[in-house]
């Protein structure tokens, strides 16, 4: 398996949603939920 850090920004990103999708599964949060990355710059300012 390949380091993370190795990885290509573009390759991480689709890890990084399958990670947040899972993560939803330990909060109770309403069915249906759906998760979406956002740009640092988006959520920063």
């Amino acid at each position: 398996m390949t380091d993370f850090h190795s990885l290509t920004h573009d390759q991480q990103l689709p890890i990084l949603l399958e990670l947040a999708q899972a993560a939803t599964g330990n909060y109770d949060l309403p069915h249906g939920l759906s998760v979406a990355l956002i740009n640092l710059s988006e959520n920063a300012t």
